[in-house]
């Protein structure tokens, strides 16, 4: 449906849109995510339950600064962790937390 309006200062539209979302991206915590050589990356578990770097393509920031867009690089069912910490490091075991385990 089309129609047209004249709109002046004070008025407002409200728009919604229906339809399906074709994408791969998700986002996630921006705290998740590091930066080294102009390349971003997380922590993830590999095959062997031990944590590697993995490169990531990153897109747009929301939330306030919150969440971070993951173009590439990155599934949603790989396991991240928090990349802060003494025993954060590639080749580190990997323990679930939370119902995981």
């Amino acid at each position: 449906m089309t129609e047209e309006a004249e709109l002046t200062i004070g008025n407002y539209v409200s728009l919604s849109f229906s339809g399906e979302i074709l994408s791969d991206n998700f986002y996630i915590p921006v705290s998740y995510v590091r930066q080294e050589d102009g390349q971003y990356y997380v922590m993830k578990a590999d095959e062997n339950h031990r944590l590697k770097k993995q490169i990531v393509q990153t897109g747009k920031i929301i939330y306030g600064g919150y969440s971070i867009e993951i173009i590439s690089g990155l599934s949603e069912e790989d396991r991240i962790c928090f990349p802060y910490g003494k025993y954060v490091a590639e080749g580190a075991p990997v323990k679930n937390s939370g119902a995981e385990e």
